[in-house]
């Protein structure tokens, strides 16, 4: 089911956030970006790799957009994110993710030509304001007390190249969904890996224990493995429009599960905010459930 398949990719990705606040102090941004998609590489090759030699010609045929696909979803996106939580807020950080789904509807339209209709945009505004209830903690006029830092700024720029990921995956090259995933996450491996030397030469290592290894194994694994897959998954199945708007749900889980593994309170506009995104994601798929119960 496509729904559960996006639900499960939004909640690691959401883990993956709580993680790399809590270990972000010891690994590098650059280095962090690396190690996470070396050691997806190293799970996925050895289960992937007839798949790829399968599709190894047709990848050929299709290597610049596979290109794209792992420079802006796989390696620039994460590293911007690991650049800007060393000096942005939970806060802003949430508030900014909230971007992903009008981003990705932004350039779907302007590389996609695919349009939303009125009933769509209420959705989406609708779930906005489930992750806006969220992000001021129930307070909306708190918004004119927000201030953007360096950050944040970043941030901005990893959403854009996030929002790339789905967009262009709706033309993706027509090979094995585990052939697309391993050749993308191998790409942005070696993308990262002069970034990664740069860190070494500026004197940045990685400071290893036991937070900080069980914490990149889980990167590795779940929401860089996992998530992707079924991420992938989810695109062929509904489309980048309909999938995006799961997005939404990551602010939210993020501060659940920040409420169980580091204490957080859970109070009232957490439930209100979840209410409202789930609404607005029913809403904003409205024609295609209807389609799926009369099918």
């Amino acid at each position: 089911m496509p729904a559960v398949l996006l639900f499960c990719a939004v909640l690691f990705w959401s883990g993956h956030n709580v993680v790399a606040k809590a270990i972000i102090d010891n690994v590098p941004p650059f280095s962090f970006t690396f190690y996470r998609w070396l050691l997806a590489s190293l799970v996925l090759l050895p289960f992937t790799m007839p798949y790829i030699q399968k599709d190894w010609h047709t990848a050929i045929q299709s290597w610049q957009r596979l290109l794209m696909i792992a420079v802006l979803g796989i390696s620039a996106f994460n590293t911007f994110l690991y650049i800007a939580l060393q000096t942005t807020t939970a806060v802003n950080v949430g508030l900014i993710s909230a971007a992903f789904p009008a981003a990705i509807a932004l350039l779907s339209l302007l590389i996609l030509k695919i349009r939303l209709n009125r009933v769509q945009l209420i959705g989406m505004a609708i779930s906005f304001m489930g992750v806006m209830m969220v992000v001021l903690r129930g307070e909306f006029m708190a918004i004119n007390r927000i201030a953007f830092v360096e950050g944040d700024l970043w941030m901005l720029t990893g959403i854009l190249c996030g929002a790339m990921y789905p967009v262009l995956l709706h033309n993706k090259p027509n090979i094995h969904p585990l052939s697309l995933l391993t050749i993308t996450i191998v790409l942005g491996t070696a993308v990262s890996f002069p970034f990664y030397l740069l860190d070494l030469l500026q004197g940045r290592f990685v400071q290893f224990n036991v937070e900080s290894a069980s914490g990149l194994v889980y990167v590795g694994l779940f929401p860089s493995v996992l998530s992707y897959l079924f991420w992938n998954r989810g695109i062929e199945l509904v489309g980048a429009n309909h999938a995006g708007l799961f997005l939404n749900l990551v602010p939210i889980l993020t501060a659940m599960m920040a409420s169980v593994f580091l204490n957080e309170t859970l109070r009232w506009f957490h439930f209100a905010g979840l209410f409202l995104v789930i609404g607005g994601m029913l809403l904003f798929n409205h024609k295609y459930l209807l389609t799926k119960a009369g099918a």
